[in-house]
This record gives C-alpha cells, structure tokens and sequence, in this order.
C-alpha cells in the first residue's frame, strides 16, 4: 500500500504528492542504517589496529595498561553498536537495554582502569 505525503501549497491547499510504497521506504532505512553500520566497522577496526599496534610497541608499564583499557572499551563500544544487528529477533526495549549496557560497561570499565592505573 502506498505512502501518500501531502503538501500545503502556497495558497493553504492541500496537495497530494506522490507516493512510496511501504517496502521502498523500509529498503531506503536498511540501506542508511547498513551504510552507517559498514562505516563504523571500518572506524572500529582502524581504532583497534592503531591501539594494537601500540600495545606491542609500549607493552609494559602505565602506558600498555591505558592501551589496555582503551582496546576493552572499544570492543565493548562496539558491541554495544551492533546490538542493532539483533532486531530482527529481539524487541526493541530489549535491543536499547543491551546497548545501554554494553556502552554503561564500557564507560565504567574505563573510568574504573583509569582511577585505578593514575593511583599507582
């Protein structure tokens, strides 16, 4: 069934413009949402190459230890973006619970190794 979208000319008229069908409108959300998803992959996995990278190269000490820290939050950052790749089979309260715990973790995770690594 189509979309009807409606308009106001300039006179107060209402104007019937063309319309979409439900299954265009859905494709076009997939795409952005897949194309948003896609890019931050990629982001991601530059993030964890660079900070691995590092970690050999400053392994030992405050430094690798905040390498560490960084790396975890990542990967449970990431986990808490594509939680999304779950809607499908999970409903929607439960798909923003789990996000908010995964970024929550993360947060915590790297407050609570910093706090710690700056009391030594």
């Amino acid at each position: 069934m189509p979309i009807q979208y409606v308009c106001i000319d300039p006179h107060g008229n209402p104007v019937l413009l063309g319309g979409l069908n439900e299954l265009q409108v859905e494709d076009n959300a997939m795409t952005a949402k897949l194309t948003i998803l896609v890019l931050t992959l990629f982001i991601y996995v530059l993030i964890v190459a660079a900070f691995n990278r590092a970690r050999v190269k400053y392994s030992g000490g405050k430094v690798g230890d905040v390498i560490n820290l960084i790396l975890i939050t990542v990967v449970l950052m990431f986990l808490g973006d594509y939680v999304l790749l779950l809607e499908p089979y999970l409903e929607d309260n439960i798909l923003f619970t789990l996000q908010t715990l995964f970024r929550t973790t993360a947060l915590s995770f790297l407050a609570y190794g910093g706090a710690r690594i700056a009391g030594r």
